[in-house]
């Protein structure tokens, strides 16, 4: 799953661009709609998808960012790996992308809350925790074969090993 790992990257990327830079995180704040991208609560073994997920939430002020004033007078638009970031921002590939991973890994992320909470399930439970998993990705899909099926055959075969 190449594109999966260069999708974290990309996403690695702007998180660490954007808090790397003050200004820019100060002048998100000052958008009603924002909240930090890194959540560390959830599940450390998880923690990729969700600050993906986080991202996807916060896309329009991403790019408003990007497309300010502000930013583009601003000395951090002139450096190379400024633009970079701003390509991917304004990517609509990287958003679809990020939106098809999340309809695979909210059921794989909610069941790994589960599982990781401080009271320990039955292992029948996580196993039915992976029947409603691989459910959970075909519906999120509509059921359509083609999108879903490369997943669930990866989540079936390393189940069945």
């Amino acid at each position: 799953m190449d594109h999966v790992a260069k999708l974290a990257k990309c996403a690695s990327k702007i998180t660490v661009f954007i808090y790397n830079h003050v200004a820019l995180q100060a002048w998100l704040r000052t958008r009603k709609t924002w909240t930090e991208i890194l959540h560390p609560r959830l599940t450390k073994f998880a923690t990729a998808f969700i600050a993906l997920g986080s991202l996807k939430e916060h896309k329009h002020d991403l790019q408003a960012l990007v497309t300010s004033k502000f930013y583009v007078e601003s000395r951090y638009a002139k450096d190379k790996k400024a633009k970079a970031v701003v390509t991917i921002i304004l990517d609509n590939q990287f958003w679809n992308d990020c939106h098809g991973i999340m309809h695979i890994m909210s059921p794989l992320i909610h069941l790994l809350c589960i599982v990781d909470s401080d009271e320990k399930p039955a292992m029948g439970y996580v196993y039915e925790g992976m029947y409603r998993v691989i459910d959970g990705i075909k519906k999120n899909f509509k059921d359509k074969k083609r999108l879903w099926d490369p997943y669930v055959n990866i989540i079936k075969d390393r189940w069945d090993n």
